[in-house]
Parts: structure tokens; sequence; C-alpha cells
């Protein structure tokens, strides 16, 4: 199923315990399901390292892939 980018919210912070610098988007996502009036959406954290080269914009269908923890594994194109 693919969803809409509807927000983008950048971040780059130090980790407190590893000291390592992350940066990555608060994605803010909109789709069309069966049996909802209106539309679900969603937000979710992605990393730089996740996003492997993909730059995203608002307006992008994409899908989202979860590990076993429900936290995203990876953004892709749709």
């Amino acid at each position: 199923m693919s969803k809409e980018i509807v927000g983008m919210r950048p971040y780059d912070f130090k980790d407190s315990k590893t000291g390592e610098q992350i940066q990555g988007y608060n994605i803010y996502l909109q789709w069309v399901e069966d049996g909802v009036a209106g539309v679900c959406c969603e937000a979710v954290s992605v990393t730089m390292k996740k996003l492997d080269g993909y730059d995203p914009a608002l307006g992008d269908e994409v899908r989202v892939g979860y590990n076993r923890y429900g936290k995203v594994d990876f953004i892709i194109p749709a």
C-alpha cells in the first residue's frame, strides 16, 4: 500500500549515550483505506541511514516497511 508524504520535519541531534550525530526526518503520511471515513494518517521517524539515499519530498507516494518492533525499517518511492 502506498502512502503520500504530506509533511516533513528534519532533525539533527547528538545521541546522549553514544555521542553519534543522528540526522533524519519525522515524516507525516496519509492514505485511503477501505472501511475508513476520510483518510488514515501516521507520523514516522526515519534516519538518513534508513532512507539509503532517497530524498523524500512533499507529495511523494512511498512504501513504508516496518521491523518486528513496529519501527520504520525503510521508506522507498512507490
